[in-house]
């Protein structure tokens, strides 16, 4: 196959070669850097893997072929990543240690956040004219609005 660009459509999630005229997508990096793009309805995002790609696609099936084999949870994941989260809540692993306190995080992300609270950094700001509230948490941002 030559470098042409693939889709998966969401009528059959096939793979193929796009047909498109335009040529494949481009982004900052230059062109034909994201050469796997996404052809479901309302969706223009492009990929440079098809690896990425196609885990993309799950999003849309709501296809979750990683299952948690924890007796007694039911859980699928769309990706090996998140199983691999998921499953510390159940072996207990915190490997995401804070440095300033040694508090410990089952997720990096988790870590991230807590870090703003020895930093004081608030990087969600209520954008109402008249409030200068910040929030360390999206979610917090959300429940104010």
């Amino acid at each position: 196959m030559d470098v042409g660009a693939l889709i998966i459509g969401p009528a059959t999630n096939s793979i193929g070669p796009a047909t498109n005229s335009i040529g494949p997508a481009t982004n900052s990096i230059g062109p034909a850097s994201k050469l796997f793009v996404c052809e479901w309805d309302g969706c223009d995002r492009s990929f440079a893997r098809k690896s990425d790609l196609v885990r993309h696609i799950r999003i849309h099936t709501g296809v979750k072929p990683f299952a948690c084999p924890w007796d007694g949870c039911d859980k699928h994941f769309i990706q090996r990543s998140a199983l691999k989260v998921h499953f510390r809540t159940h072996s207990g692993e915190r490997p995401h240690t804070c440095e300033a306190c040694d508090r410990s995080f089952s997720d990096s992300s988790s870590l991230a956040r807590h870090r703003r609270t020895h930093t004081g950094v608030r990087p969600y700001g209520c954008e109402h004219s008249g409030c200068s509230k910040r929030f360390t948490r999206k979610t917090s941002l959300r429940k104010h609005m």
